[in-house]
């Protein structure tokens, strides 16, 4: 599975690739031209959302049916996922129920146990908000797709990942 993302009219972009067979993951983060590569195994993967299990469980998941929008051809609900005061996070989602897909492969979703797939989730963060829409839905498409050119990003553990991003000031949700 591939989910791609390029946000600042094209300064971030991203690429998160799981190989179905054994979910190993290759994640791509290019900002700026600064390429950074995390490659992890579904057993460290696990290992580190067993280590985010207190925040999962804290968190408040509500739904507002009456709040609906149509995004490619789907109808979605809002979702809303709220945190208490010893994790504040807060951030928005529209779902359809109609998508039968993991959200696992989203960055920062994992774990968390959603009522149908999010097609559009907002972030609220102190210095800005980040919305994300999907534009493109394929149910299939060329294998070709899934051959990502890696040369020139610099491999490094999650953890480096995310003091990295905190040096770009704030992390962006990672």
């Amino acid at each position: 599975s591939l989910v791609t993302a390029n946000m600042m009219g094209g300064m971030i972009k991203i690429k998160s690739l799981v190989n179905n067979a054994d979910e190993h993951l290759t994640f791509l983060f290019d900002a700026m031209g600064q390429k950074m590569m995390v490659e992890s195994t579904k057993e460290e993967r696990a290992a580190m959302e067993a280590d985010q299990k207190e925040l999962v469980e804290s968190l408040d998941i509500s739904y507002d049916e009456d709040d609906t929008k149509e995004i490619l051809g789907y109808k979605c609900i809002k979702a809303t996922i709220s945190g208490d005061e010893e994790f504040p996070m807060d951030f928005s989602m529209y779902v359809s129920r109609d998508i039968k897909a993991s959200n696992e492969l989203i960055q920062g979703l994992q774990g968390i146990d959603l009522d149908g797939f999010p097609l559009e989730y907002i972030m609220e963060m102190e210095q800005m908000s980040m919305t994300y829409t999907a534009t493109e839905l394929k149910t299939e498409i060329d294998a070709s797709v899934f051959e990502i050119n890696t040369s020139g990003y610099q491999k490094m553990t999650f953890q480096e990942f995310q003091e990295q991003m905190g040096a770009f000031g704030g992390g962006m949700g990672f």
